[in-house]
């Protein structure tokens, strides 16, 4: 046995579990695709080890290898990139592969076999592919796991160091010369670099997907699933919050209920689905209108609730017309459904009304039952009822 058959074993041991792992994590899930996509990737590289260590022939040994090391890169790519925006242009890629095979068949095939460029094709795909996928990830990346993202990004890059290095090494050691070895001491480090990055990738990866899963529970637990608006309980913290801050600095803010006119009339005549499907549209209209420094949410059934922050009653009143302006001038169409859609709403104020969330949404739903019986489509606030 050599010297360097333990490093042989250990790639081939640690690819082999951490390949596994990864497959057996996300086993029966479909979302985790990233995972998947880098467990096939190590098993590959895997597969390129166990394949170099059989003794076949020397040519069809060294082509098998390097073919299945020239892919192993594609997948990994596939799972970095899987986590950003980035669209992925699957022709390039295999083409790139293909083209990569290709130079490693020709080299073995042809009259002037050169062990360096044998054992160095798989690098331009690699590094360019290392490069784009650390771009995706500090670019594009999903924006709930920036620190895991940058993490796994900096180990793309040294990947990329490391494909780099390698490739310089063997040139600079081989060249254009018969000799078939690399020193046993350069590729002990470079294996040892390889282990390193492929620990560090997956454990990159898997922190990626518990921070995802965690983000999404987050936004079970706090987003209304039908608008995609705060939900009920967020509402009310973000109110609690505002009134905490106004009471120190002493300043006005308004509650501002908003309920859809006549909204039972459409689920009756045209479905459920379709009511749905305007307060979805709703939602989104709220959310085009409010002020960044505002805060709307969904507080059940057909009503909303928007915090207007540091305003006097004339600001109030005028940020509700506009709420009630911008709906009305969007009317909700889908398919052959055309739809006018109008609100009704009260307005409550700080600290008039009340010092507490159960003394202003009291205030401010009893506005809104008032806005409802004298007509609809209307806002009445503490001191006006305004016409439509």
């Amino acid at each position: 046995m050599t010297q360097i058959d333990p490093f042989y074993l250990a790639l081939l041991v640690l690819y082999s579990l951490l390949g596994g792992l990864c497959l057996a994590v996300v086993h029966g899930r479909e979302d985790p695709r990233g995972v998947r996509l880098w467990g096939f990737s190590l098993l590959l590289y895997s597969a390129a080890v166990m394949a170099g260590v059989m003794g076949l022939p020397y040519h069809p040994r060294r082509m098998v290898v390097n073919s299945i090391i020239s892919l192993a890169p594609v997948f990994a790519f596939l799972a970095f990139t899987s986590y950003t925006t980035m669209r992925v242009n699957r022709r390039w890629l295999a083409a790139g592969s293909l083209l990569t095979i290709a130079v490693i068949i020709v080299n073995h095939l042809g009259p002037h076999f050169l062990v360096a460029l044998d054992s160095t094709a798989s690098t331009p795909i690699a590094v360019v592919l290392f490069a784009m996928g650390a771009h995706a990830l500090l670019r594009r990346g999903p924006v709930d796991v920036r620190r895991p993202a940058r993490f796994v990004a900096g180990v793309l890059l040294f990947g990329l160091l490391l494909w780099l290095g390698r490739a310089i090494t063997i040139w600079s050691v081989v060249g254009t010369t018969s000799v078939t070895r690399v020193p046993a001491r350069i590729v002990s480090w470079l294996m040892i670099g390889e282990m390193a990055g492929a620990v560090a990738a997956t454990f990159g990866l898997l922190w990626m997907e518990v921070g995802l899963g965690e983000a999404a529970l987050r936004k079970l637990a706090e987003v209304d699933p039908l608008t995609n608006l705060p939900n009920r309980r967020i509402t009310m913290e973000r109110f609690d919050r505002e009134l905490r801050r106004s009471m120190r600095h002493r300043r006005s803010f308004a509650l501002l209920l908003l309920d859809v006119d006549s909204f039972k009339a459409i689920n009756d005549g045209y479905g459920h689905p379709t009511g749905d499907a305007v307060l979805r549209h709703l939602g989104a209209v709220l959310s085009s209108t409010v002020r960044d420094v505002d805060a709307v949410g969904r507080f059940g059934g057909e009503e909303f609730a928007v915090l207007l922050t540091e305003e006097q009653l004339a600001g109030a009143i005028i940020a509700a017309e506009r709420f009630r302006h911008a709906i009305e001038a969007a009317p909700f169409v889908k398919d052959s459904v055309q739809l006018e859609i109008r609100v009704s709403g009260g307005i409550a104020m700080y600290p008039e009304d009340g010092a507490d969330w159960d003394a202003m949404f009291a205030a401010a739903d009893a506005r809104l039952y008032v806005a409802k019986s004298t007509g609809r489509n209307r806002i009445v606030a503490p001191e006006a009822v305004l016409q439509p």
